[in-house]
């Protein structure tokens, strides 16, 4: 659409003509099929392909600086690695967030750009050139994308010719994650097909599980998908359960030294099944007066509400607590009994890895990664997922377990991630493959190996 528009002396803007063309046969059609390749950028912007003698210059993609699980992966990489001091280190996202201070205390650039657009092909490669130009300017030699929702930083990075680490959280498949994330928007098949062109040509697809890797196992390239084990720092849980008497904890918290308290950590979400959790609570509450539900992550969203009012409707407003975002979840991990994880999808969340630190039976869904890393009955709890009866008797169960039996599991689960999943594990492998990368371009990330990052045939 052609505009005309007059601004008379004192007036208003008038549109004094307006028409409409439309694009000849061989122009969005032709665009949408020409194939875009790893160093044959499909845009305007160019740059010197990066060369193995340059430095280590990482530039970091990732959806939105919050409190969520995905994030909080990146910013403990980032903070084992020493990024910002170590070497420099560039952070895009569209959504600010509180880790924006955290990221430039450590002397990191932060780059807060607008929401990547979806719904035309012409304006995400017009999104696509502003953000190479961004890119290139910055000299990056290495690029790390946060998330399937980041599939425009890696489209910009692979077109660069930029080594690139995508690490894909989301325990869904293709097809799937267009609906979860953007809702009923049509997305345009040109769209489509530089999200599947990305995938098959990024240097190295990582994921935290192998039942999240087979997702897209037909999707990648032949030896670009690996799984490298997520982590947590346990020291610093060590540090922090050994300086905090938990009485102390509990009293801060309004926790009386007689109440058990089943804990529910993240942000509250559809598909992390919060409102299912209380409504099986509810189920099993008279039967086990001394135990008490307490969520923490409420965004304030209509679904957190709706958990608030079933709670409220319920009568469970003395037993079920909920409690807003918040950047010191340790205390609540020291103060509880049980972690509880209901969600339907997860590749393997966070929440669980640091209450296992923590020496917390967890009890969980059985999907993806948690089967590969919980063995039912010996380091937690598994039950199946979308299932209210399942929830309901997997909470009988753990509510009726000696205190001796739950300890035992707890001390189990705890061996477990000091011992294989601390994050400089994986903050190293990481880094370790991306410098690889940089030095041998034509290297396939499953010949890169170390004790934790395992090779996957290709499909």
């Amino acid at each position: 659409r052609v505009q005309l528009v007059a601004r008379v002396s004192g007036g208003h803007p008038v549109v004094a003509a307006s028409r409409v063309f439309r694009r000849a046969t061989g122009g969005e059609d032709a665009r949408e099929l020409a194939p875009v390749g790893p160093g044959r950028s499909g845009h305007r912007v160019r740059r010197p392909v990066p060369s193995s003698s340059d430095p280590f210059d990482l530039v970091v993609f990732t959806h939105d600086l919050g409190y969520g699980g995905g994030q909080l992966w990146l910013s403990e990489l980032l903070a084992q690695a020493g990024a910002g001091r170590a070497f420099p280190c560039t952070v895009v996202s569209p959504t600010d967030g509180p880790l924006r201070g955290d990221f430039e205390a450590a002397g990191m650039t932060v780059r807060i750009t607008q929401p990547y657009p979806v719904d035309s092909l012409a304006s995400y490669e017009g999104r696509v050139d502003e953000i190479s130009l961004l890119v290139a300017s910055g000299g990056h030699t290495v690029a790390l994308v946060n998330t399937l929702l980041m599939a425009l930083g890696a489209d910009v990075t692979r077109r660069l010719g930029i080594p690139t680490v995508w690490a894909i959280h989301e325990s869904m498949s293709a097809t799937a994650y267009w609906s979860h994330a953007l809702g009923s928007r049509t997305i345009p098949s040109g769209i489509r097909r530089r999200f599947e062109e990305t995938l098959r040509d990024t240097s190295a697809l990582v994921f935290e599980a192998e039942a999240t890797r087979l997702l897209y196992a037909s999707l990648a390239g032949p030896g670009r998908s690996v799984v490298i084990p997520y982590g947590i720092d346990t020291a610093a849980v060590q540090a922090f359960a050994d300086s905090t008497p938990r009485d102390r904890v509990r009293g801060r918290l309004g926790i009386s030294s007689d109440r058990k308290v089943a804990l529910v950590m993240g942000t509250t979400d559809p598909r992390k099944a919060q409102t299912r959790l209380a409504q099986a609570f509810a189920r099993v509450a008279a039967d086990h007066p001394g135990w008490d539900l307490v969520f923490v992550g409420d965004t304030g969203t209509p679904y957190a509400d709706a958990l608030k009012s079933f709670v409220s409707e319920s009568g469970l407003e003395t037993r079920v607590r909920t409690v807003p975002v918040i950047p010191d979840i340790y205390p609540w991990y020291r103060a509880a009994d049980l972690l509880l994880s209901a969600s339907d999808i997860e590749s393997l969340p966070r929440s669980v890895l640091e209450a296992m630190c923590f020496g917390i039976p967890v009890a969980a869904t059985s999907i993806f990664g948690l089967p590969e890393l919980i063995s039912d009955g010996e380091t937690g709890f598994l039950f199946e997922p979308g299932d209210l009866d399942a929830l309901t008797g997997v909470l009988h169960r753990v509510f009726s377990t000696p205190p001796e039996r739950m300890a035992t599991i707890g001390a189990a689960a705890r061996r477990l991630i000091l011992g294989a999943y601390d994050s400089a594990g994986y903050a190293t492998d990481i880094i370790s493959l991306l410098d690889r990368m940089r030095r041998d371009p034509g290297m396939l990330p499953s010949e890169h190996l170390s004790d934790r990052l395992r090779p996957v045939a290709s499909p």
